[in-house]
């Protein structure tokens, strides 16, 4: 996997966004009807304009296994300066077997280990928490 490793625990890594490479991805993934129904965002935008638009963001990475080096998805931390919300999308086939979880988790620690962050808000299908620095 070429980019750079931003956290890994035994299962899976957060590994550097390539729009090149990650964005068609991620476009597909938000088509989903599934995946959209966790956000209030709705999107029926072209592949084009998606990326075009970009995605904004403090922290984007992509979530990769590392028993193959599957990409299953993404993980984004929203711009908000009070309370960044850290928004998960793991790919269709990759759903139910906890990847989910293992990425909050590395994304927490990234925000508050190596961001400096004291708060952040987990957006989880119609959920919403906050996640307080200790």
């Amino acid at each position: 996997m070429d980019g750079k490793v931003y956290l890994s625990d035994e299962c899976i890594s957060l590994t550097e966004y390539i729009e090149s490479e990650d964005d068609l991805d991620n476009y597909v993934c938000w088509q989903d009807k599934d995946t959209q129904s966790g956000y209030k965002h709705k999107s029926t935008e072209s592949f084009d304009e998606f990326s075009k638009r970009g995605i904004k963001s403090q922290f984007i990475a992509t979530i990769v296994t590392l028993s193959d080096d599957a990409k299953i998805g993404s993980i984004f931390l929203s711009t908000d300066d009070t309370a960044p919300d850290l928004a998960l999308m793991i790919y269709k086939p990759f759903r139910g077997n906890g990847y989910g979880t293992r990425a909050f988790l590395l994304g927490i620690k990234y925000c508050f280990e190596e961001l400096n962050l004291e708060c952040v808000t987990q957006v989880v299908i119609r959920t919403i928490q906050q996640v307080v620095k200790y």
